[in-house]
């Protein structure tokens, strides 16, 4: 089983503003091949650092995962949130604990507010985990998943 998200990125603009935020992915996450689930619930977790995180109780069968990263960009001062959220679109598999590497600092809950303004281009990692049952087939699987990013009045 190998698992690739695919996401959806929102970058909007809060109302009776001009301002605008953007976000651009650089690098898709990955999640390593792994054997489908003999018995109860599987987790894969991969870090913003790009490592597998220690909870990770999958059969692990490849070697090719990474992070994702992202690219977050504002033509305004202001401050932004970030929201991140599961598409819930593969029964039996559900993304999870989100973890976003920005200006330094590790965002674990969602939305998270008050993030410092991107300025012309900052740099943001995501890690996650995934978790599947034992009802879930062998075969490679797209879950996604949505960022919205906001900027704060």
């Amino acid at each position: 089983m190998k698992m690739l998200c695919y996401l959806v990125l929102l970058g909007l603009p809060c109302g009776g503003s001009y301002a605008q935020v953007w976000i651009q992915e650089v690098q898709s996450l990955s999640f390593p091949k792994a054997l489908p689930s003999e018995s109860g619930k599987k987790r894969i977790i991969v870090t913003h650092n790009g490592n597998l995180g220690g909870g990770t109780n999958a059969t692990i069968v490849g070697t090719y995962y990474n992070e994702a990263e992202f690219i977050i960009s504002s033509d305004s001062t202001n401050t932004i949130t970030v929201d991140i959220q599961s598409n819930e679109d593969i029964a039996g598999v559900t993304l999870k604990g989100f973890k976003l590497r920005y200006e330094g600092v590790t965002y674990k809950s969602f939305p998270a507010s008050g993030l410092p303004s991107p300025g012309s281009g900052t740099s943001a990692k995501l890690g996650m985990k995934v978790v599947y049952q034992r009802s879930v087939g062998e075969g490679e699987m797209h879950p996604s998943f949505v960022i919205n990013v906001t900027e704060d009045l």
